[in-house]
């Protein structure tokens, strides 16, 4: 684990979907991740813990797929000013200079081997790694193909339980 936060401070991570709506929503108002369809099994400890590691990092990557995704599942249950709002959050977060866009082609995303089993979101993800960066992810069957395929890349879980051991 040192050396993929090691590499994460000096060469970016790559947000998966629920950790990006994690930030964005954390940012919007850290009382509503209790209450988002998508955030019940998260606090506001988890978005300390989240904010504290993206502050290491060098960039905060996004892939297109993933920005949609947050984009339409972080307004759920939002409406007028507070939808208003997330969108300039998420707006904020990628006009950042520590923010990066990667972009890799569908038909790269649709010809690698994991793609039935996971789709093009996370395979987007997958082949985004390919600039270096690790990918940072609460969903324990892409991490776990991941590591299996060689992919640098940390389970949030398995730092909120590394964190709870020492506590």
């Amino acid at each position: 684990m040192d050396r993929l936060i090691r590499k994460m401070q000096k060469k970016g991570v790559l947000l998966d979907t629920n950790l990006l709506i994690l930030l964005v929503v954390g940012l919007v108002d850290t009382k509503l991740i209790s209450t988002h369809k998508k955030l019940r099994i998260y606090s506001e400890d988890d978005f300390k813990l989240l904010v504290g590691i993206l502050d290491t990092s060098s960039k905060l990557v996004a892939t297109p797929h993933i920005l949609a995704e947050t984009s339409n599942l972080a307004i759920h249950g939002m409406y007028n000013e507070l939808e208003a709002k997330t969108f300039l959050v998420l707006k904020g977060i990628t006009s950042s200079d520590k923010f990066e866009e990667v972009h890799e082609l569908i038909k790269t995303i649709t010809n690698h081997d994991g793609y039935l089993k996971f789709g093009v979101s996370d395979i987007g993800l997958l082949e985004a790694l390919s600039n270096g960066y690790v990918l940072l992810t609460d969903d324990w069957k892409l991490s776990g193909y991941a590591e299996q395929k060689g992919y640098d890349v940390l389970n949030y879980k398995t730092i909120q339980y590394q964190i709870a051991e020492y506590l």
